[in-house]
């Protein structure tokens, strides 16, 4: 990896590790009731739920991030951007997936939580870090899997040069879930962001964070 992409990916990955770290447990969750189950009861007695909602969280993630990139950073964070009409990078992916006929995966048009890359522009070097997010509520090894080979396939296909997947939210056994994600990967790395409890695991050219509320 040319030692320019290496500084900036370097760069990301500690901009990245600190703008999780300032997201507020606000941004975790959205409370909300009911009104259609609850309406026969008087307002003190309503019960109010803490729904899960990823677009909340990764906003704020995206606030974080571009305060805390470098100036001259010399590129430029995107949310979700839809490939569906990008024929080529479309076509890609069908072909990937067709590697593995027996996992029966929902296959998609490809559209991460965040790009970072040069806008415009498809030559080696352009594209940096391509992101997902997933709550731990929602863990399902099945669409976790799923979602590592979308980021493999950006990194080897789409020459993005490196991945994170980002798992956020309560779980005792998180742990021992994102062991099991990678238990058919060899090469992977255990680590401590600063002073918290946030895993992260190095796996080849994707890191698996895991950043508990």
């Amino acid at each position: 990896m040319p030692d320019q992409k290496s500084k900036y990916w370097k760069q990301f990955q500690e901009a990245f590790c600190r703008s999780i770290m300032d997201i507020d447990q606000v941004f975790f969750t959205v409370d909300q009731y009911d009104d259609d189950e609850e309406k026969d009861l008087k307002e003190e007695e309503k019960e109010i739920k803490a729904a899960w909602r990823e677009r909340v969280y990764c906003y704020e993630l995206y606030h974080q991030l571009r305060h805390h990139l470098p100036i001259g950073f010399p590129y430029t964070p995107h949310c979700e951007i839809d490939k569906k009409n990008h024929g080529n990078i479309q076509g890609m992916f069908e072909e990937y997936f067709r590697k593995f006929p027996d996992q029966n995966f929902n296959i998609k048009a490809p559209n991460p939580d965040f790009v970072v890359h040069k806008p415009g522009e498809m030559e080696n070097g352009s594209n940096l870090v391509v992101v997902e997010v997933k709550h731990s509520k929602g863990y399902n090894k099945k669409g976790y899997k799923s979602d590592l080979l979308k980021l493999e396939c950006f990194i080897e296909e789409v020459k993005y040069n490196s991945g994170i997947f980002l798992i956020y939210g309560p779980s005792d056994n998180m742990k021992d879930n994102v062991d099991g994600i990678l238990r058919d990967k060899q090469k992977s790395l255990l680590r401590t962001v600063n002073s918290t409890s946030s895993t992260i695991k190095r796996l080849e050219n994707t890191l698996v964070i895991y950043h508990p509320n």
